[in-house]
């Protein structure tokens, strides 16, 4: 099986990708969590329907408040500057992609962009593929959810809800859970883009410009994922 993934296309990859559900691609961001081994999958799996939720009902709320029906024109109503960074991550495992850095900046990351457009432009079929425009947009779609966190933290789901960590007598501590964000800010810049498709393949397209190999090996693990998530349904 993993020889004959080994030699997918890149069209053929993200075809399979888009055939992972909510459920998988909230795994898929539980496992990257250095809490992960204190949320049983259950709760995972609660905690990502309700995340993807929020991302819907933010996007819808945001595009309400500011009449800005897509990133850039969000952006803007909410006074956030826009700069651009071209350091070379070529030697780094996990390139950033973007960043939201507060109180009120957006850095998008050239690179990987520039990178992408390379392999879209050399693609022979890339009907899948989204165009290296679409994948800014979703960029900055998910940093502008960070942004709207920051704006209504006491109240967004991604910030009000909370694991218990440890409790002695009457002193307790509870904490956010970063896969949780990340989920909310996915299905937000998927309903802010009207993207077919969940952000989260954007870790296989974007890393797939720097290492072939290591964006295959994260491909095979979403799949891994998909494949468990869907084993246990059919229990």
């Amino acid at each position: 099986m993993n020889e004959c993934m080994d030699n997918l296309s890149l069209n053929e990859m993200v075809r399979r990708l888009r055939g992972v559900g909510d459920i998988a691609w909230g795994r898929y961001a539980f496992s990257h969590d250095l809490l992960r081994g204190r949320v049983p999958f259950a709760k995972q799996d609660e905690m990502t329907l309700n995340a993807a939720a929020c991302g819907i009902e933010w996007a819808r709320r945001m595009t309400e408040r500011t009449g800005a029906a897509d990133p850039d024109s969000m952006r803007e109503a909410l006074g956030l500057t826009l700069t651009e960074n071209d350091l070379d991550m070529t030697e780094n495992p996990r390139p950033l992609f973007a960043q939201f850095i507060p109180d009120n900046r957006i850095e998008i990351m050239c690179q990987p962009v520039r990178l992408y457009t390379g392999l879209y432009e050399r693609e022979a079929d890339r009907a899948l593929l989204p165009r290296p425009e679409e994948v800014r947009a979703l960029l900055l779609a998910h940093e502008l959810f960070h942004h709207v966190e920051e704006l209504y933290k006491d109240e967004i789901y991604s910030r009000t809800v909370t694991i218990r960590l440890w409790k002695l007598f009457f002193i307790k501590w509870d904490s956010t859970v970063r896969a949780v964000g990340e989920i909310a800010a996915m299905s937000f810049a998927k309903a802010l883009t009207g993207a077919g498709f969940s952000p989260f393949l954007l870790d296989v397209l974007l890393l797939f410009g720097y290492n072939q190999e290591h964006a295959r090996h994260v491909f095979k693990s979403i799949l891994e994922i998909s494949n468990a998530v869907a084993a246990n349904n059919e229990r």
